[in-house]
């Protein structure tokens, strides 16, 4: 007789706490246990784990089961979760290296943004100046 794994409760948390689990590496991964689930073609599921809990097999029902849990958690939890980390990606200021590798490599000059405002007329420009004040000197 074979015996087998109960996977009911990997099922219930993947109800109850979502945000448990993650896609990871092309497998479902339990991130307190770090236990993957890898979803296999012929309808098992190998279970990964560095304890004994990955010797036992899972029965064809429960994998059916769980599979079914996870596309129900993929597109209700994961997928909404996705988008939005990915949405929030756009709008993260970029480290210091990153804004210097980009202004380094940018060829065209009307893309970079330095913050300056200059004005394109000429004669603008000479009244800015003309009526601008005179810095202060410091005394040494």
């Amino acid at each position: 007789m074979q015996h087998l794994l109960d996977i009911r409760p990997a099922m219930k948390a993947l109800a109850k706490r979502p945000g448990e689990f993650e896609w990871f590496e092309g497998s479902l991964r339990h991130i307190p246990s770090d236990h993957r689930f890898t979803f296999r073609d012929d309808g098992s599921v190998l279970l990964s784990a560095d304890c004994a809990c990955a010797t036992l097999a899972i029965s064809k029902d429960q994998a059916a089961e769980f599979r079914a849990a996870a596309e129900t958690w993929t597109r209700d939890y994961w997928r909404p979760v996705s988008i939005n980390r990915h949405f929030a990606s756009h709008f993260v200021r970029p480290s210091a290296w990153r804004r210097f590798a980009a202004l380094v490599t940018r060829r065209d000059p009307d893309d970079l943004d330095l913050g300056l405002s200059l004005p394109e007329d000429a004669e603008a420009i000479a009244i800015a100046t003309e009526t601008a004040p005179a810095p202060e000197r410091v005394a040494a």
